[in-house]
């Protein structure tokens, strides 16, 4: 991923107040001081300091563990623990002076800071460790090598056809997937990003968009249903080339509805299917060219290819769980520092979990889960662990917890302190409280003792 034949007098990022060109980034790169592959944490928020500091990781052949800036300091502390990282790169507001962590280099408001000289045993290919949801310390992460990196990347780049031209917004997390692909293809496209600072229900934000030229915009189904809110997919910016959505099912109606906004526009509307596991991208439809298609998550990308798990057929012969393989999935999952040196797990093929189905002109439909995860704007929810965790919040048994589309719904015969749960789900889980509703039935389905979730999922 080499930035060698880019003009170094180029924008790289960009906000408000500040331009940061390539030949600055290029003079100023703090990783002169190892030759040999380190463990680095890097503490995400969306501050232009923030993008900057991961362009110096990226281009380094050392390993980032990609934290949200949303983290508790005691799942932290935890993490720490668990990784003995030699580095830790964060904004200097998140005080970690009680770590002992000696300060070597300062990019504006991030700090680059020398943890320990631990000598840790690490996959030479391994680049990205990843969460597969949250922000707690107690997750696992995937681990991806260069080689997922760039093969993904390369083919982003591809059916979008990002290029030098493009300017992108950072509407996603950096240390979610979905938003650091967004920020690799342009980056090795040789385009612009714009560090926004506004979100899409704030009045500036359709301004800040126009002002910085952007010509496309990337969403997970919150921010598109917001946007939808708010009026602004009705009011694009002229100067939009395309837009995306992944990070979970966005409802047909809206995907509708955008899909005649940006044809109006001449704005190409692509929906995308994919898992962190995966780098993350595994497929895509380009709406505009398929809109008989809505609904479906599209065809593999150029280097990957699905198949079906014969071992995992369901009530409609048509459907079973869906296996990826491609040159984008990682090397398996770690725990701690003692999983960074395993040799590939996967190789190259991974069941996604996703019970789905082909059509006859190849199109891919998702159609369920094998387990209980449901994903919410982009935050993959166990719910056999979330229905626990409230059930214990409020020292009551009978209540459920179900996903469904961009929802989690609770579900009690009784009459529980709801504004107290949605409290304590948003904030665990970091989902808007919009997105957590509750039924209170008279019969719940329960059968031999065990509930029927189909059945109470059909009483919603």
């Amino acid at each position: 991923m080499g930035n060698s034949d880019m003009p170094e007098d180029r924008i790289v990022f960009f906000n408000n107040e500040k331009t940061v060109y390539l030949k600055e980034l290029l003079k100023n790169s703090p990783f002169e001081m190892s030759s040999e592959k380190k463990l680095i944490i890097l503490i995400a928020d969306q501050s232009i300091d923030c993008y900057i500091s991961y362009f110096f990781l990226f281009y380094s052949i050392h390993v980032i563990i990609m934290i949200d800036e949303k983290i508790e300091i005691n799942d932290f502390d935890k993490l720490l623990e668990k990784y003995r990282p030699n580095y830790i790169v964060f904004p200097k507001a998140k005080n970690l002076s009680q770590r002992k962590a000696k300060v070597i280099f300062e990019c504006g408001t991030y700090l680059f800071t020398e943890y320990n000289e631990n000598d840790l045993s690490i996959h030479k290919d391994l680049k990205f460790l990843l969460p597969t949801s949250g922000t707690t310390g107690e997750q696992k992460f995937v681990k991806l090598t260069q080689k997922n990196i760039e093969t993904n990347t390369n083919d982003i780049i591809g059916y979008l056809g990002v290029s030098k031209e493009d300017i992108v917004p950072t509407t996603l997390p950096l240390s979610y997937s979905y938003g650091m692909s967004v920020v690799n293809s342009h980056i090795v496209a040789g385009a612009k990003i714009y560090v926004n600072s506004s979100s899409v229900i704030e009045k500036t934000f359709p301004s800040d968009l126009v002002n910085a030229n952007v010509t496309n915009i990337n969403g997970v189904p919150t921010f598109w249903e917001f946007a939808k809110r708010v009026g602004f997919i009705e009011n694009f910016p002229s100067t939009l080339r395309y837009v995306t959505q992944a990070g979970g099912k966005l409802s047909n109606k809206i995907i509708l509805d955008m899909y005649h906004a940006c044809t109006m526009r001449d704005i190409n509307f692509f929906v995308m299917y994919g898992q962190t596991e995966c780098s993350p991208r595994m497929a895509y439809l380009n709406v505009n060219k398929f809109p008989d298609k809505i609904g479906s998550v599209g065809r593999p990308i150029d280097s990957g290819r699905f198949k079906f798990n014969a071992r995992n057929k369901f009530d409609d012969k048509n459907s079973a769980e869906l296996i990826y393989i491609g040159p984008n999935v990682g090397l398996g999952y770690s725990k701690s520092w003692k999983d960074l040196s395993d040799q590939d797990q996967w190789n190259g093929e991974i069941a996604t979990g996703d019970i789905g189905k082909m059509d006859v002109d190849g199109f891919y439909y998702i159609t369920g889960r094998i387990k209980r995860i449901h994903k919410i704007s982009g935050v993959r929810i166990d719910l056999d662990i979330c229905q626990m965790q409230v059930r214990n919040f409020i020292a009551w048994d009978n209540l459920f917890v179900i996903g469904k589309d961009e929802v989690l719904y609770l579900v009690s015969s009784a009459e529980l302190n709801w504004k107290d749960l949605r409290n304590f789900i948003s904030f665990s889980y970091s989902i808007s409280p919009s997105k957590i509703k509750f039924v209170c039935v008279n019969n719940l389905p329960i059968t031999n003792g065990k509930i029927s979730y189909y059945e109470l999922e059909k009483m919603i």
